[in-house]
């Protein structure tokens, strides 16, 4: 007993001490999981500061006309922020807007400039807004701000000085223009502080110094405008990062369809969208501001390409640009609907950090076989490593079709009527100043297959870039008859093609246009009615590239011509075309027929085109014996699925010998393309003498496992004269049959022995059914079967006799020997000790 207490005493010691050690173990694993990572502390999310979006443009998009690009890139649909109105969650308020090219130059100089009673009321709403009561502003001259440079010969206006005025002539505000060093008593006088666009960075001091006078309650005002001119987007994010900020300026452009000056929308929600009480402000050449938080974006690069069936198109740039002020990598994946060979490298990529991006390779392989038009969409989702909701994606187009290559392209300038520019790198449409600009383009389609039908075909350029923009529609031109030209830019080229010496066209009659607003992509027109036109003619297409009546001065684009140094931004047709599937089918019946020597057999011969084209057919038969063959027609013309018959008759001839097989074949070959053929086969037999043959089945039997079954079958002779049959057994058991061959005259009857061994093992009941079949010699067309079974029984069930026997003497035995023994221990006698 006290051993069992001592055993429990001790084993509850262990699970305690177990427990306690289990416990500690689980503490540091979970602090080991749960502390503070320095990585990951990086991306924590800042406080939730007021941030307001005064102004901003729901029709517009981002473009990016000089490196590097923006972080966020803004599409059609987006709510892109332009003026936003921050207050800082370490104290301070900021406004940052990208409009001050607008604010240049007096506002009835040129349509882009600012008007009065819009921008300057809404400034004057964000002064108030920045510092309740403010009247003494700062617009700073210092570090070679933009405002100095001018904008019209025609104003005494410099840069943003009108609009300053403005401000002071008709809102009372007292405007200071100091160039002097940033520094504490400099800004200690003033409610405002404005920095309209800064050409250089700001040195630590300057920054440190304007961070603790915002804090201090001073209002800043930082202005910038789009990359087209001089983006300081760099400089001004300095000041935002270190004053805590959660917005940045983008590196872009923000236009709305071909234009870069129109009017924004105003928040009237916000409170300076409501003091300045309009639902629009006019803006020109603006750029966008991006929320500060943690991003990935992708773009993909051109956004379509096509190719021939079997080839590898050029490949697509995929950037991926970190959104992050960190280091972070990211797996890049790539899905498409159509199921084509897709390669992308590499897949994985590291970022430092905000800005900073990297190029990543995708090629695309057109399957051999691939009909011409058929689309690939094609996605590539970028994620990060250390956050999956860390994500983007973007789409572009892969499509299967002939590629053809201009053999002449140049553009045509109105300033120089007699100037040739063939062999440049730039086609340009549009207008230069005045001076219009049209572009012609010329293919060649005799590589296209004689036989095809054009389905759709769409002219391709890859807009180098946009000036303002245009919309550009395509002409048919019908005089084939010019060249390009090849010399410096302008020479005088006998014969080539020039403003003056321009080929003529309908310029009432176009193609189709489309809006070219965005530098670096593909743009495409379609052309098909005019390219199948000239399939059917010369093979030989000429375009014209005109912008439209209306185009505005100096709006105009410029796209890469064949002779640009990148390959893949080449002009291009691609055509789409289908050419006739040639596809036949011959059907024969009946397959087989007997006939007795000088008989005629007919046979009905079905005709099918399984084409898709009109088509006319030779049809043709030969066979194996050389009998006398004919059809009832040798050519037949059928639509697409229509089938008709003709009629084959085959004479056997009166000496062919009994049983004589002859195969005939029946051809029908295409017109258009003689390797089109389809085919097909039927036999005529020559009679014999009358043969006949009948087999007579013997009674089923039934054995136990291992016993071998006999039966008796009885062949009939039922023909004409005596015959000799072939006798073969089938079944699963292996039944033998004898004797074979057997003779039999006419109208006899013979037998054959069937045997077949029951396996060893055989479950009982189970059947094996036997097939015998006898085959005349006379002709072998002649046979007949029949069929029996063989059945498995059970064994008798009980033990043998002898070993019953042996077990009854065996019992009596012991029966004996253990009355005997028992019998004896009562009769011992009993000793002490």
């Amino acid at each position: 007993m006290r051993r069992i207490e001592h055993f429990k005493a001790v084993l509850l010691s262990i699970l305690t001490l177990t427990a306690v050690l289990t416990a500690l173990g689980t503490a540091s694993v979970g602090t080991a999981v749960q502390g503070p990572s320095p990585a990951l502390d990086l991306f924590s999310a800042s406080p939730d500061p007021s941030l307001e979006i005064v102004m901003y443009v729901d029709n517009g998009h981002s473009i990016n006309n000089t490196p590097p690009p923006p972080i966020f890139w803004y599409v059609e649909g987006d709510h892109i922020p332009i003026i936003v109105a921050e207050e800082l969650a370490d104290g301070g308020r900021v406004v940052s807007a990208g409009v001050i090219y607008g604010l240049r130059g007096y506002y009835g100089l040129a349509d882009y400039y600012w008007r009065r009673g819009e921008m300057d009321n809404l400034f004057d709403g964000i002064f108030q807004w920045l510092k309740p009561g403010a009247t003494w502003v700062l617009w700073y001259e210092g570090d070679d701000v933009y405002y100095r440079n001018k904008i019209s010969t025609s104003s005494d206006d410099e840069g943003c000085m009108a609009f300053a005025d403005a401000l002071r002539d008709d809102f009372g505000y007292t405007m200071d223009y100091s160039a002097d060093s940033i520094t504490s008593s400099l800004l200690a006088i003033y409610d405002i502080l404005v920095l309209p666009q800064l050409q250089e960075m700001p040195s630590d001091d300057d920054i440190n110094i304007i961070v603790n006078w915002v804090r201090g309650g001073g209002g800043l005002v930082i202005l910038d405008e789009s990359d087209y001119f001089v983006c300081s987007a760099e400089m001004n994010n300095a000041i935002l990062d270190a004053l805590g900020a959660t917005h940045r300026f983008q590196h872009d452009q923000v236009n709305t369809n071909s234009y870069w000056n129109f009017y924004a929308s105003v928040d009237a929600s916000t409170e300076i969208g409501a003091s300045y009480g309009a639902p629009t402000a006019y803006v020109a050449s603006i750029c966008s501001i991006r929320e500060l938080k943690r991003t990935v974006s992708v773009t993909i690069s051109p956004k379509i390409r096509s190719g021939m069936p079997g080839t590898t198109l050029f490949e697509y740039e995929i950037i991926v640009t970190n959104g992050w002020e960190y280091s972070d990598t990211f797996t890049l994946d790539v899905s498409d609907d159509a199921g084509w060979d897709l390669a992308i490298a590499p897949l994985e990529t590291t970022i430092p950090g905000t800005g900073l991006d990297n190029t990543i390779r995708l090629t695309v392989t057109v399957p051999e076989g691939t009909p011409l038009g058929t689309v690939d969409d094609i996605t590539v989702t970028v994620t990060s490593t250390t956050n999956s909701s860390i994500v983007d994606s973007d789409n572009c187009i892969a499509r299967a079709a002939f590629v053809i290559y201009p053999t002449d392209d140049a553009y045509v300038p109105e300033d120089d009527p007699d100037g040739n520019y063939g062999g440049r790198y730039g086609l340009y449409v549009g207008r230069y100043g005045t001076a219009w600009q049209n572009a012609f383009m010329k293919f060649e389609l005799s590589d296209i297959p004689a036989d095809a039908t054009i389905q759709e075909a769409g002219l391709y350029l890859w807009c180098y870039d946009t000036y303002a923009g245009t919309p550009v529609r395509v002409h048919p031109v019908d005089n084939d008859d010019w060249w390009e030209g090849v010399g410096t830019e302008g020479d005088v080229i006998e014969g080539a093609i020039s403003w003056n010496d321009a080929p003529s066209f309908n310029n009432e009659v176009i193609l189709d246009t489309k809006d070219v607003t965005i530098r670096h992509q593909v743009y495409h027109w379609d052309v098909t009615s005019f390219v199948a036109d000239e399939y059917e003619g010369d093979e030989l297409v000429s375009l014209a590239l005109t912008p439209p009546p209306d185009c505005s001065e100096s709006n105009n684009v410029s796209f890469d011509s064949k002779d640009w140094f990148v390959e893949g931004e080449h002009p291009y047709l691609a055509v789409y075309y289908t050419v006739p599937t040639y596809l036949v089918s011959v059907s024969i019946s009946p397959y087989s027929q007997d006939g007795a020597p000088g008989d005629t057999l007919s046979y009905t011969v079905t005709v099918k085109n399984e084409g898709d084209t009109v088509e006319s057919y030779d049809l043709g038969a030969s066979d194996t014996e050389v009998w006398s063959l004919s059809l009832s027609q040798n050519t037949v013309t059928l639509d697409p699925d229509e089938s008709t018959s003709v009629t084959l008759t085959v004479s056997i001839p009166g000496t062919a010998e009994a049983g004589t097989n002859d195969t005939v074949t029946v051809t029908a070959t295409s017109q258009a393309d003689p390797n089109v053929m389809g085919l097909n086969t039927c036999i005529a037999r020559a009679e014999g003498p009358g043969a006949g043959v009948s087999v007579v089945s013997p009674n089923d039997q039934s054995g136990s496992s291992g016993a071998t079954l006999t039966y008796t079958v009885t062949i009939v002779n039922e023909g004409d004269d005596e015959d000799t049959y072939d006798l073969t057994v089938t079944d699963t058991w292996g039944a033998t049959i004898s004797p074979t061959p057997l003779t039999i005259a006419a109208g006899g009857s013979g037998t054959a022995t069937v045997s077949v061994t029951i396996p060893e093992g055989t479950a009982s009941g189970t059947e094996d059914e036997i097939t015998v079949e006898a085959t005349s010699r006379t002709d072998s067309a002649v046979s007949d079967s029949d069929s029996f079974t063989a059945q498995a029984t059970a064994e008798e069930e009980g033990l043998p006799m002898t070993l019953i026997a042996i077990v009854v003497v065996i019992v009596v035995v012991v029966v004996v020997v253990a009355l005997v023994f028992l019998r004896g221990r009562k009769a011992a006698p009993s000793w002490g000790v």
